[in-house]
């Protein structure tokens, strides 16, 4: 079909109406067609058919409504000449390949988290929840408020462990740990290592594993802490072992506890002793330790610890400890020596052609109350509300005087811890001379109120005639020496002279190699006798 069509010219009459309608024709022709300069009207106004003519030498394309040549499009999308298969009825579906073809397919179940055992792959649809809600892995659509809430002024509940990694520290001959890092450390000791804290606050708190490495007994210097066991850990100290130590900080004093079960500083550590023993061995008490520690012995409120012997302490602490041992004894209670027997009584005859004498009786020395340690070990003793007290000596019998007569001095008392008295005599002469009787010492008592415990000396005894006794000494108290006897009055006859006290036994017993110390309550009425 023609785009213009021209009126034809028949007659010269009609001739410039007909040339004024071509031209009308001919000037709306040229409006309905394209401009090449560009001059307005120049564009479609319907769909434009290039009957399969290619438009040729067209420009790169400069906004997303512009015509994309074959050349602006290569390597955006290689499908490699597979044809994309038709969408029309595969709404909802992705694009997958198989290598070989293209095709539309749904995801499978189980390339989905697993939420429903009865429906796999299935996800919870997210109903009216609405915004800021996450899926959790229970399968239930909530929000991180309702979940975790962790506020500085309340208090929190954690239902699942709350973690923290070990922060392996770097072995240096100075290690410093950097509290902000961890609640929990751990540092093989390859020497010989001082160790310091950084940053910490007010409620800073971490756990240390200390381990020893291949060599063993590495040692550590401590900062300043206040260790609640008294002292700090020994560590263990054969290769591999390993030491927990707990520490705290209130923002001025750092705190170490560590567990007494597991660190060689308290093998076997803690004892209370609750009822009263007689020559108590402590190292046998601990179980023989065969490795130095740091072991805390408590000798409960009233509790006494005596001897049967005065030749044996009460309390031994002598025993074959690991040099390098310290024990650190709270006393609360009593530990007494032995107080010594006084002086049995003085016999003597002297008659016509008899003449007859039991030597003189001196008083036993008091027992001593504790046998210090041996050479590396180190014992420290709170006695601030304790005892330790040294036996008595034993009172000296009296002397005896006697020129045909007979005569007994006096038996010495016993001393202060049990001391026996001095044993009396009972004497009758095998002629008109007479008889004469002596009772024995008192025995001293184990008295506990701080009066005095030493037994009283008995007096001395004569027949008729030139025969007379002197009086037995006392014995003498905790830590004292006993007193002499009282020598016969008249001595131009035979004569037996008086018993010497014993010496007073002694608080510690001396001589030992190691160290001890009293912290407190180191003097009388705490201390009796000598140390």
């Amino acid at each position: 079909m023609a785009k213009i069509t021209l009126n034809d010219m028949t007659t010269g009459y009609s001739g410039p109406a007909r040339i004024n309608a071509n031209f009308d024709l001919i000037e709306a022709a040229i409006e309905n067609t394209l401009s090449r300069d560009g001059t307005s009207p120049n564009q479609m106004e319907d769909d434009f058919d290039m009957n399969g003519f290619r438009i040729l030498n067209v420009g790169s394309p400069q906004s997303p409504l512009d015509v994309a040549r074959l050349v602006d499009i290569t390597g955006l999308i290689t499908l490699t000449g597979m044809p994309i298969p038709a969408v029309t009825g595969n709404d909802g579906k992705l694009l997958f390949t198989d290598g070989v073809d293209l095709y539309w397919g749904s995801i499978q179940p189980d390339a989905l988290p697993l939420f429903d055992a009865d429906d796999p792959g299935a996800v919870p649809e997210t109903g009216a929840v609405g915004n800021d809600y996450l899926l959790w892995s229970d399968g239930d659509w909530d929000s991180l408020s309702s979940r975790f809430v962790m506020t500085t002024n309340a208090v929190q509940t954690m239902t699942r462990a709350l973690r923290s990694a070990f922060n392996t520290l770097s072995d240096a001959g100075t290690v410093t740990i950097n509290t902000q890092l961890s609640n929990q450390y751990k540092l093989t000791l390859g020497g010989n290592r001082t160790l310091a804290f950084s940053n910490g606050v007010d409620g800073t708190n971490f756990t240390l594993a200390l381990i020893q490495d291949g060599t063993g007994t590495r040692t550590v210097t401590w900062p300043t802490i206040t260790w609640i066991p008294g002292t700090a850990p020994t560590l263990k100290t054969s290769p591999g072992e390993i030491d927990l130590i707990n520490i705290r900080y209130d923002g001025t004093t750092w705190y170490g506890n560590y567990d007494l079960s597991s660190s060689e500083a308290s093998s076997g550590s803690v004892s209370e002793i609750t009822t009263g023993e007689d020559n108590l061995d402590l190292f046998r008490r601990l179980g023989s330790p065969i490795v130095a520690a740091t072991h805390n012995v408590t000798i409960g409120d009233g509790v006494v610890i005596s001897s049967r012997s005065r030749a044996v302490e009460a309390l031994d602490l002598s025993g074959a400890f690991p040099s390098g041992t310290v024990i650190n004894i709270t006393n609360l209670g009593y530990v007494i020596g032995k107080g010594g027997e006084g002086g049995s009584a003085s016999c003597l005859t002297a008659e016509t052609g008899v003449v007859w004498a039991l030597s003189q009786g001196h008083g036993e020395a008091g027992g001593n109350a504790i046998k210090g340690p041996a050479s590396g070990v180190t014992v420290n003793i709170n006695n601030g509300s304790g005892h330790i007290w040294g036996g008595g000596g034993g009172g000296g019998a009296g002397g005896a005087s006697a020129d045909n007569a007979i005569a007994s001095g006096g038996a010495g008392g016993g001393g202060a811890g049990c001391g026996r008295g001095g044993r009396g005599a009972f004497m009758k002469a095998s002629g008109d001379v007479g008889t004469t009787s002596v009772n024995a010492g008192g025995d001293g008592i184990l008295g506990l109120d701080g009066s005095d415990a030493g037994g009283a000396g008995t007096t001395g005894a004569g027949s008729t005639g030139s025969g007379n006794g002197g009086a037995g000494g006392d014995g003498g108290d905790y830590g004292a020496a006993g007193t002499n006897g009282t020598a016969a009055t008249d001595e131009s006859n035979l004569i037996i002279g008086p018993g010497t006290g014993g010496a007073a036994g002694r608080a510690v017993t001396a001589g030992y190699a190691g160290t001890l110390n009293i912290t407190s309550g180191g003097s009388s009425p705490n201390v009796k006798g000598s140390v």
